[in-house]
């Protein structure tokens, strides 16, 4: 998952108003923070007190690495080769919103990074009271932690205590994806950039695991169709509603009672479906029994929404990394209009030949 919100400490004094000082402020210092709390690898392996899983994956970063830089080319640079204890369950704690009556999450634009569709926060109280302020203002709101994010290159990302310890195809799987990232970002369009992260991270874990003939299984988030076609079902019913609703997509809580009732009913047949049709360990049994919003829809379309047709697009082109690379770069370089419908006509031509 990306923080793009973290910027060189030099731009602090460029901001205006007290708000944006304050966010700044604490993602500059959450960032020097942690790059504090940075040790070598090895001298991380000294530590008695660490996991037996987090010992096991610190101890094979390197092999991903070396694998991600040899196979998948991927530029790596000094990522991952130093490791934070942070002493917390999650690094950052990402906010999404979305209108009351619309799928369109609303983006935060930053210095560098451009705009994003959620905003990353080191300090949760400062997170959870933003995500009130806009509660009341009418927005479906997320609020989420986050176990790990990349700076893009602009420093030597290390191994987090928040990612260290989970099992090891997730663990591959994260890795490969913040690197990913590294490889290609395109500023203010978060879902092709989580699209694309997870499709190469998808494709790194298959061939590591053939490559090391070892157990390792795709990442669970992977393996649950039923989940996403029936989030797509209930997406479409969405849009379908909201189309009734005014400009703006906002109101007070209480007013439009006909569509708030109908917006309900199509969340609880989502649920309702998704658990009759899934397995009893589907991983999103549990994220699907949590109250759902346009945001908590909008979050896990974010991630997904492109990733049928550019895994299409990487099989088309024989599972070739540099050619992907460079197709990608093409794609990257068009308008998001353009973008827009190139991916929407490759989705058509994947389901056409599934």
């Amino acid at each position: 998952m990306l923080s793009r919100f973290i910027i060189p400490a030099l731009l602090l004094p460029l901001l205006s108003g007290c708000a944006s000082l304050r966010f700044y402020h604490q993602a500059a210092m959450g960032q020097w923070d942690l790059l504090q709390a940075r040790q070598p690898l090895a001298e991380a392996l000294e530590d008695p007190n660490l996991s037996a899983q987090t010992r096991r994956n610190i101890s094979h970063t390197p092999k991903i690495l070396a694998f991600a830089e040899t196979h998948m080319e991927m530029e790596t640079g000094e990522a991952y080769r130093t490791y934070a204890d942070l002493k917390r369950p999650y690094v950052v704690w990402n906010l999404v919103a979305a209108p009351r009556y619309s799928l369109s999450a609303r983006e935060w634009c930053f210095p560098i990074a451009g705009c994003t569709r959620y905003k990353g926060f080191f300090d949760e109280s400062m997170a959870a009271a933003e995500s009130q302020q806009l509660e009341e203002a009418g927005y479906d709101v997320y609020l989420y932690g986050v176990r790990a994010y990349s700076t893009l290159g602009w420093f030597e990302d290390p191994v987090l205590s928040t990612f260290s310890d989970i099992p090891a195809a997730a663990y591959t799987d994260l890795l490969l994806h913040e690197l990913a990232h590294r490889q290609l970002y395109v500023p203010g369009d978060t879902v092709f950039n989580e699209s694309w992260a997870t499709v190469v991270a998808e494709a790194g874990v298959r061939d590591y695991s053939h490559r090391q003939q070892s157990p390792l299984a795709h990442s669970q988030r992977r393996e649950d169709p039923v989940f996403f076609e029936e989030l797509d079902s209930a997406l479409a019913q969405l849009r379908a509603l909201y189309a009734r609703a005014d400009g703006t997509g906002i109101g007070p809580p209480g007013q439009s009672v006909d569509l708030d009732a109908e917006k309900q009913a199509i969340f609880d047949g989502f649920r309702s479906r998704y658990l009759t049709r899934s397995e009893p360990l589907a991983p999103f049994r549990r994220w699907i029994s949590q109250p759902l919003n346009n945001a908590r829809l909008v979050s896990v379309s974010n991630y997904y929404r492109w990733v049928p047709a550019l895994r299409y697009q990487f099989e088309k082109l024989g599972n070739d990394y540099s050619a992907f690379y460079q197709w990608s770069e093409t794609l990257a370089a068009m308008s998001a209009e353009t973008r827009e419908s190139t991916l929407e006509a490759l989705a058509t031509e994947a389901t056409a030949n599934r």
